[in-house]
Order: C-alpha cells, then structure tokens, then sequence
C-alpha cells in the first residue's frame, strides 16, 4: 500500500530542494512519457515500484532504473502484492509470476495452463495465492508449489476472482454453476451453494466476495443482487440489489475501507456501508471521474 504521509513528506523536501524544477518531475513525466502505468506499490524501503507495458521500473526518490530479467517474455508487467517481509510479486501476460526481492527481479513460477485473468493473492501465512480463469495455485514463502486447483479439462470451467477472508480461507466462485470452492490450509474442497430470497439462476452467475464487518458476501456482477454467505452452510440469503443507470452493464466491487465501491466503464460509482446502505443518498460519487480498479 502507498504510504501517502510520506509520499507528501518526500513531495515537499523535493520541491523545497528543486524548487527551480516542476513538481511534477518527481512523478516521471518525462520519464513515463507515452508508457501506460498500470500498477504502482512502495515497498519497506520506501521505493516506489512501477509495472507498465515497457517493463518494471524503480524510483528511489532520485532516479528511475528499468529492472529486467532474462526468463521474461513480454515487457508488459500487472498486479503487484506485497507480503509482511517486503517481499513483491508481479505478473505478465505470458502465465509468468515475479518476485522483486533485494532489487532483484527472478521468475518463480509459470502457469501450466491458459487461463486468462491472472490475480496474485497474498494469505495470511505469506502463502502466495495465483489465481487464473482455470485453476488456482499456492505457492509457499520459498515459492514451491504446495497445492493446486482440480481441473477439469473437458468440462470448460471457468473461475472468478478468488478473496481470502478474516479466517483466512481462499473463497472461489465456478462462473456459471453452484459450486464454491474453499482453499484452507493447503488443501481444497468444493461445496455446492443454495440461494434463499432470490430466483437468480446459478446457470448465469458470476460471483465477487468480500467481507464488511467481519461479515462475509457474495456479489453478481451482472445483476448487482448481494448475498450474505453463510459458509456453514453454503447458503446465499438475497440481500438487496444495487441500482444502476445501465441494467445490463457488468460492475466492479472492491472491498474500500470497512466501505464496498461500486463501479463500471461507466464515470463515477457508488458506496455501500458496512450495513449494505447506500452512502451520498444513493447518488454516485466522483461523477466525472473513471475509476479503475
């Protein structure tokens, strides 16, 4: 996560030292002139970290420096997460996984498979959750493989995002189908889910989870309906559904804050308390903004 207090601390000891330069050169204008960012992180030492489509950058307060490895296909680097010891982990479009340790960036692992959608999770073990459209894959501090996903090759599943929880399980939808699977302590299982409250069809369901409150759920992208999940069970009780300009646009949820945001291709979104109210009376915030993700 950026440390914004000293991100202004350093903005303001730059601009006081060269403060016959832009401020804006802090920031690489010149440098990231016609390169696409696509992902920024600050590890323990307080150097900023950029993933864009001409490779991985460094910025040490003073300078940029373009860090490069031999095994890497492709210069377009994604996701970077970072576990307690300051460890970064990245990805590109070519199934390969990074680690940027000591300012050293080494391949560590490449999927087998051709899922699209990669996403790097970190547990609270400092296990490293790698996650496609097809499996799901730990790796362990030392970056071994302790576990995989069971895939079915010629049943042509397809997984949603994965979210580890407060309990830290690993929570994974199958798109299209009732069934949830649940990494916990290396080990995988599969549950079939029962929804209460609602007659959304599980044969067109794409679920996103997060927790607000301590309280698990469970969101469609594409009909923005939330559920309550209740794991002992593997129950889904309707909650409400979040309205939106465009029924049949598909929406982003991120858990913000003990806050959900909500929000598309569209400008602006929307904030749900943890009590799944809406905030800024219902109306979207930061209208004329596009938010990413």
């Amino acid at each position: 996560m950026l440390r914004l207090a000293s991100l202004l601390s350093f903005f303001m000891l730059f601009s006081t030292a060269r403060a016959q330069q832009p401020a804006y050169f802090m920031f690489g204008e010149k440098q990231f002139e016609g390169v696409h960012i696509y992902s920024m992180i600050q590890d323990h030492a307080l150097n900023y970290w950029f993933a864009t489509n001409e490779g991985l950058f460094k910025h040490d307060g003073y300078t940029f420096k373009l860090v490069e490895c031999d095994d890497m296909l492709g210069r377009s680097v994604f996701g970077f997460v970072i576990n307690s010891k300051g460890v970064i982990y990245c990805h590109n479009l070519n199934q390969q996984v990074f680690q940027l340790k000591n300012g050293k960036m080494s391949l560590v692992f490449e999927l087998p498979d051709k899922g699209a959608d990669l996403r790097l999770l970190i547990n609270k073990n400092d296990e490293l959750l790698i996650s496609s459209s097809r499996n799901l894959y730990l790796l362990n501090r030392d970056n071994t493989l302790m576990s995989s996903g069971d895939v079915k090759e010629t049943g042509g599943f397809y997984y949603g995002n994965p979210f580890i929880t407060s309990n830290n399980q690993t929570l994974l939808h199958q798109i299209d189908s009732d069934t949830l699977l649940i990494l916990e302590n290396g080990k995988m299982r599969s549950t079939a889910m029962k929804m209460i409250g609602s007659t959304e069809s599980f044969n067109n369901l794409n679920l996103t989870f997060f927790e607000l409150d301590g309280v698990c759920y469970a969101a469609s992208r594409d009909t923005r309906n939330l559920f309550r999940l209740n794991l002992s069970n593997s129950t889904l009780q309707y909650e409400r559904t979040i309205p939106w300009e465009d029924p049949n646009e598909s929406v982003r949820f991120v858990e913000v804050g003990n806050k959900l945001w909500v929000s598309s291709n569209a400008f602006g979104l929307r904030v749900i308390d943890q009590h799944l109210k809406d905030l800024f009376q219902g109306e979207k915030c930061f209208q004329n903004l596009l938010i990413s993700y």
